[in-house]
């Protein structure tokens, strides 16, 4: 057998597959323009509107999931695509010249450069951070590469496999168990602290890749199987969105990692299947934006950051900032792509454009350049690329297994500190100390102590606090009172305290928010809360937490923002 040999996908072109990869990279995008709208944006190096549209998490919570899962998923196909015509070389050559230098040139300048946008929005000093940013999934893709060609390899040797075969023989409905179910089995074992923080979730997206190359190497079958199972997916992936969003009281429903993990997998066969259904037609659009959408992937932090430089200082109302914030950006990267990228050919090493082959000898770079240039990348960057990638790997094991030894909480030297870990025996020695005021703001973070015990659940401190005098009505920076924030972080104890002791039960934040709105906040803000200040938040006691002071607030006169007009 050649080892040339095709690995049994269809030889047509699958123009459902392009153009599912310029929406999902669209999605992405417009994805990270409403994270400007979300009170987490600053934490990672978004410039924030100073306005929310919280209310419309809802939405973002449908892709948050998947967004990035299917994105593997597809690339670990267009591997099983060109390996039935290329050899393994081939392909392996492929994709470290698509995907090192577009990574290693925007980690240089594209992303420093939002990230200096941010700063000189708040009106600091811009400095350089060497950082992959928003091409993060780009990284993951090198690695994904070379940790597979054992697969690969077997695939190409072996088209017509044991597990070919098997898929074929449950296929159409063994593929409603197939995708989902080692995504499940990942999250069980993996016990992430957030699903959808897929930066950290290295083996989630290589299983997602893995399974693209898997599918597409059953063929026809699996094309077929497609459009069969959409139907049975869509229904299935809106009840456990419902659930996981709380729409829906079913015990059964409500979030936790293993369903979640199958919801994930529902919404891709969805996603795949309708497009397998209305898009598998050749279209000039789709061509066209099939080539541009990886170029203005990378550039569009920058547009991004730079048109909200521009439009938010005219103060408009958050819906249409976030319209015209969309509109700008997409505009402004279709119009850099087709005039400067598309136009610039020495710019296509850096942008993962390939350049024809009728074209080579009429354009730069010179031969002698461009040996030096695949050189270069071959044998020095990508392997530091995987290099890094696994070391990365390696410290984060580590550490998950070094935190396991080590306290959660740190040393209690100051009254924030000893509030924060429910130190009750050194608090009362710095409130009998009397050298930091009870009700004194912790400097850089704007919190009071009682604001800090509440955020941590810290109950003993709490009651220590309000006996000494605490203010349980203090404001912090935002205007959150104590309440606010044990309402976000679903403490029930701690509300149920400060109620008590006569919280003011519906203040108002900058963020528009009451304490009965701030239970309906989306998990992405705990997180953010709970990384800045190093809180340990558990995401299940959390969902019922917030459930109780939800109860609570209601009880006593609790309302939402919109309900105080």
């Amino acid at each position: 057998m050649k080892v040339t040999e095709d690995i049994g996908q269809s030889t047509q072109r699958r123009y459902d597959i392009d153009a599912l990869r310029v929406i999902a990279l669209a999605l992405l995008i417009i994805y990270h323009i409403f994270v400007a709208y979300q009170p987490f944006a600053s934490a990672i190096q978004f410039i924030q509107y100073d306005q929310l549209l919280t209310e419309y998490w809802f939405v973002a919570e449908i892709f948050n999931i998947w967004r990035i899962p299917v994105l593997f998923l597809i690339s670990g196909m267009a591997v099983g695509f060109i390996l039935g015509r290329r050899t393994i070389k081939e392909v392996l050559v492929d994709r470290m010249m698509r995907l090192v230098p577009p990574l290693v040139f925007g980690s240089l300048v594209f992303c420093p450069a939002y990230v200096a946008l941010q700063a000189v929005y708040l009106e600091k000093a811009p400095t350089f951070e060497f950082t992959p940013g928003h091409l993060w999934f780009v990284w993951s893709l090198v690695t994904y590469a070379i940790l597979l060609l054992p697969l690969i390899l077997y695939f190409k040797r072996r088209p017509d496999n044991l597990i070919t075969r098997a898929l074929r023989a449950t296929f159409p409905f063994g593929l409603l168990v197939f995708l989902p179910l080692p995504l499940v089995l990942e999250t069980v074992l993996s016990e992430p602290w957030e699903f959808a923080f897929f930066p950290v979730r290295f083996w989630y997206g290589l299983l997602c890749y893995a399974s693209g190359f898997l599918l597409v190497s059953v063929g026809d079958k699996f094309w077929a199987s497609l459009t069969k199972v959409c139907h049975v997916a869509l229904p299935l992936a809106f009840l456990l969105y419902l659930g996981r969003t709380g729409y829906l009281e079913w015990e059964a429903l409500q979030a936790n990692h293993w369903t979640t993990a199958f919801e994930s997998g529902m919404w891709m066969l969805v996603f795949l299947g309708y497009g397998a259904l209305f898009l598998n037609r050749p279209t000039k659009a789709f061509a066209y934006l099939n080539k541009a959408v990886f170029p203005i992937y990378i550039i569009h932090m920058v547009v991004q950051q730079g048109v909200a430089l521009v439009i938010f200082p005219w103060g408009l109302a958050p819906s249409a900032t976030f319209f015209l914030h969309v509109l700008f950006t997409l505009a402004l990267c279709c119009l850099v792509y087709e005039f400067v990228i598309r136009r610039a050919r020495w710019l296509y090493p850096v942008m993962g454009l390939k350049i024809a082959k009728a074209q080579t000898n009429q354009v730069f770079p010179p031969k002698k350049l461009a040996r030096w240039g695949r050189g270069l990348t071959l044998f020095v960057l990508s392997p530091l690329v995987v290099l890094a990638q696994l070391g990365i790997l390696a410290a984060v094991a580590a550490g998950h297994f070094l935190g396991e030894l080590t306290p959660d909480a740190g040393p209690s030297d100051s009254l924030w500190s000893a509030a924060k870990n429910n130190d009750v025996q050194n608090l009362e020695k710095f409130l009998e100390a009397g050298e930091t005021p009870v009700d004194q703001l912790a400097p850089s973070i704007n919190l009071s102590s009682l604001h800090l015990a509440a955020l941590n659940g810290s109950t003993e401190a709490v009651k220590a606090l309000i006996g000494a005098g605490a203010d349980v009505n203090l404001r912090a920076e935002d205007q959150s009172t104590a309440l606010s924030h044990a309402a976000l972080m679903g403490h029930p104890e701690i509300v149920e305290l400060l109620l008590k002791g006569k919280a003011e039960v519906n203040p108002v934040n900058v963020y528009q928010s009451t304490p009965l709105d701030n239970t309906y906040a989306p998990w992405e803000i705990v997180l953010s809360v709970s990384g800045l200040l190093e809180l340990q938040v558990d995401r299940e006691k959390w969902e019922k937490g917030r459930t109780e002071v939800r109860n609570l607030l209601l009880a006593n006169g609790g309302k939402h923002r919109k309900a105080l007009d």
